[in-house]
């Protein structure tokens, strides 16, 4: 077992075991970031890119990546009261998720909301796994923060079938199912019109 304590020694690892040219990729994350707005536009310049986005154009390479990513449940900053700000931001955070299930279509994208596992589990020809498992999201999150990497199966196989009962509970990312979460939070049509402008 390794333990990464700075992102930079946990942006390493993960440099490391796609180099070992893995044969799939399986991401569980609470949200994502690399670079991609609601609007589905690349917001970040060439000199700023987030090294997520790099990690994801790495694993391009990849011919299974399976990426699931855990959103929050729809919450009003005024408890049962309606708000307008944070209905608009719930679904630009919808929105800002699909843009990058978009800019990635090889990959496989399912959401969930009630999901908080995050790691990377590599596996190579053989069957041989590599995982990261901890604390910090796909992101580039400076916060203090542990991760681990493991690479027995005894430690893998029980944390890579939880993160599968997941992935069998979540839902394709995709204009519909993004529509249907916006239906099901009954998100007003103020709200919608608000992003729109």
């Amino acid at each position: 077992m390794k333990i990464m304590l700075t992102l930079a020694q946990h942006n390493d690892f993960i440099v490391e075991c796609l180099a070992g040219k893995p044969d799939s990729v399986f991401v569980t994350t609470y949200g994502i970031w690399a670079g991609y707005n609601f609007e589905g536009k690349d917001a970040v310049s060439a000199d700023k890119m987030p090294f997520t986005r790099k990690i994801l154009d790495g694993f391009r390479a990849v011919k299974d990546v399976r990426m699931l990513v855990s959103i929050p449940s729809y919450a009003s900053c005024k408890g049962l009261e309606r708000c307008l700000n944070c209905e608009s931001k719930y679904v630009q955070s919808l929105f800002r998720l699909q843009s990058h299930a978009d800019a990635f279509p090889a990959f496989q994208w399912r959401l969930v909301t009630d999901s908080h596992i995050k790691a990377i589990v590599f596996t190579y020809k053989g069957g041989h796994k590599i995982a990261v498992v901890g604390g910090r999201n796909f992101t580039n999150s400076q916060w203090a923060d542990i991760t681990f990497g493991i690479g027995t199966p005894a430690q893998i196989a029980p944390m890579e079938a939880h993160a599968q009962e997941m992935w069998i509970k979540g839902l394709p990312i995709s204009n519909d199912v993004i529509g249907e979460i916006i239906q099901a939070n009954e998100i007003s049509s103020q709200a919608m019109e608000f992003i729109a402008t």
